[in-house]
């Protein structure tokens, strides 16, 4: 029996056109599409009836052919499936990947969509990096209609993670925070998609961040008291990590470091024509002493020395040519905790004085008793003649004179009392810098003879012939 809808066809212009009686199925829906002849016809006994399904049309949506995809990552697989005789909800899909299961039959949405997600092989498990995906989709009808993609998986590196600061082997403290700085790259992912975790292997995870657009990641972290492994670990979007590590010596506190000079000594000098040795000594509680820093500093010539001591504690350099004068050499050493050791020193680089001898010369010879004149012009580069000091001595006599030359220079003064003998005289002249230079001589000194016996044999003696008279001198 015909219904009402297919009545309604009938007096369409195309329901009066001659033809066959070919009825489609459009979702369980009969719909007549009729020619008059065919009306008729189909009231004869003889009369037959075709039936035709369309095949659904299936599509992949989240790839096309060619497109690279991450290996060992996770993908959004989407299809979709239409079909004119049937509903979406009435179609169902299914997912292959390279010929393995990715996503199970399922019923279509309402919009004709489907879609799980499946996880990307390996490259190198793969036949020429290439990885296909197919989607069918199938009608109740057992119609069925197919898609595929062909994607490039690209291989991935882990990511590359170094721990640029601090060093390994520092040493922190608990009260104080401690600055790190790490950098990561990656072959495929740019840097900002990284994952940066820094953790402990006392503390556990300090921190997750990701690192910024350079590949940088700085920050300050609280670490307990103890001795830590401290981890940066890089993890790119396939999940794929990799790690750096240093140890790291956490005390509860810092103590300053000690210091002192072990040369040159306090109030010391030294000459502009020669190097001046610097020698130091430090210790630190906490740390070993090549991880401190120590520098030299004088108030006239600036900076001298900036370095690390030995693994002992110790320091040792040549300071050429500093200039002349009086300077104050400061040590300052400090650690990496923040404390520090100081020292200084009055150091003076300076000439001796001259000493030029007027009087007497060497090797001059005086009489016993006789006054004995000793001048010298004494003059200094840097000081005035007040502030020399000039002392004159004998070997035989000890001190014969001190005191500063006069105004014009001179260093002079004269003795009587000399004693008898061959005298090795020393002048010495001393300025402020305790700079000394000496000159010395000979003098020898006579004894005086005594007053001679005379004697007359026959006394009273008698003689026609002329007298001599002889005297022995004695000394």
């Amino acid at each position: 029996m015909i219904d009402s809808a297919t009545l309604s066809l009938l007096s369409s212009s195309q329901a009066r056109r001659q033809g066959s009686f070919i009825v489609e199925r459009v979702s369980s829906r009969l719909v007549a599409w009729v020619g008059l002849g065919a009306l008729l016809a189909a009231c004869s006994p003889d009369s037959s009836l075709k039936v035709n399904n369309h095949l659904p049309v299936a599509s992949i949506v989240s790839h096309a052919d060619g497109d690279e995809v991450l290996e060992d990552s996770a993908i959004p697989f989407r299809g979709k499936g239409t079909d004119v005789d049937d509903r979406a909800a009435d179609l169902e899909a299914a997912g292959w990947a390279s010929g393995e299961l990715l996503c199970d039959w399922t019923a279509l949405d309402d919009d004709g969509g489907v879609g799980c997600d499946g996880w990307v092989p390996r490259a190198s498990d793969l036949v020429d990096g290439s990885w296909s995906v197919d989607l069918e989709v199938r009608d109740d009808a057992g119609g069925s209609a197919f898609a595929s993609a062909s994607l490039d998986v690209l291989s991935s590196d882990a990511p590359v993670a170094t721990i640029l600061s601090p060093d390994d082997g520092t040493v922190a403290y608990a009260d104080q925070p401690l600055s790190v700085y790490g950098q990561a790259s990656d072959d495929l992912d740019a840097p900002e998609r990284l994952l940066a975790t820094w953790s402990s292997s006392l503390d556990g995870v300090l921190l997750e961040d990701v690192f910024d657009a350079a590949g940088d990641s700085r920050t300050s972290l609280s670490l307990s008291e103890g001795i830590h492994d401290l981890v940066l670990t890089a993890t790119d979007t396939t999940d794929r990590a990799a790690s750096d590590a240093i140890l790291v010596t956490v005390f509860a506190t810092n103590t300053d470091p000690t210091c002192t000079f072990t040369s040159p000594v306090d109030g010391g000098s030294g000459r502009p024509d020669a190097p001046t040795e610097a020698s130091v000594t430090v210790a630190d509680g906490e740390e070993s002493a090549e991880r401190l820093r120590l520098d030299i500093v004088s108030d006239r010539d600036g900076l001298l020395f900036e370095d690390a001591p030995d693994a002992d504690g110790t320091f040792t350099a040549d300071v050429e040519d500093l200039s002349v004068g009086t300077h104050l050499l400061t040590l300052t050493v400090d650690d990496t905790g923040g404390g520090r050791c100081t020292e200084t020193i009055a150091y003076t680089i300076g000439t001796a004085p001259v000493i030029e001898l007027t009087a007497p010369t060497d090797g001059d010879v005086t009489n016993e008793g006789d006054t004995v004149a000793f001048s010298a012009t004494v003059t200094d580069g840097e000081d005035a003649a007040v502030d020399l000091g000039v002392e004159w001595t004998s070997d035989l006599d000890g001190v014969l004179a001190s005191g500063a030359p006069d105004g014009a220079d001179i260093s002079a003064f004269s003795t009587d009392t000399l004693s008898l003998g061959d005298h090795t005289i020393t002048v010495a002249a001393t300025d402020r810098d305790t700079q000394t230079s000496e000159r010395v001589f000979t003098l020898g000194v006579n004894g005086l003879p005594d007053a001679p016996e005379v004697s007359l044999a026959p006394d009273p003696a008698v003689t026609d012939n002329a007298l001599v008279e002889c005297a022995d001198v004695l000394g």
